[in-house]
């Protein structure tokens, strides 16, 4: 899929899911190397969007997929978890400090419910 492709169909879909800005172009870089099967790793800063990077891809699929965000900071994953939930998506974070039972799914804390 191209960029433009990709950008414009986040245009259409970012409303469902109450987001109010542009995605940048490093941002649908990323995600149009997603949508198209491709192995992709971003640096970007801190600050500038890496969870709508992650995410762009999942919001304009057509049918259900998973994204696997994998971050070694714990402050970094609560901050994504936040923006996540805002933006109505299903969420989990798991640590080395995650009991069995909540990477089961039994009682995991951090997951967020659909709106």
């Amino acid at each position: 899929m191209e960029e433009s492709t990709v950008r414009s169909r986040f245009d259409e879909k970012k409303c469902d899911h109450g987001i109010s800005f542009d995605a940048k172009t490093e941002q649908i870089k990323i995600a149009s190397s997603v949508v198209n099967g491709r192995h992709c790793l971003g640096f970007l800063p801190t600050g500038f969007g890496n969870t709508l990077s992650f995410v762009i891809s999942t919001i304009i699929e057509e049918s259900p997929c998973i994204t696997l965000i994998i971050s070694p900071l714990l402050s970094l994953m609560d901050s994504q978890i936040h923006s996540l939930s805002q933006w109505g998506f299903n969420c989990a974070r798991i640590t080395g400090d995650t009991s069995q039972e909540e990477k089961k799914g039994n009682t995991c804390q951090y997951s967020i419910i659909d709106k």
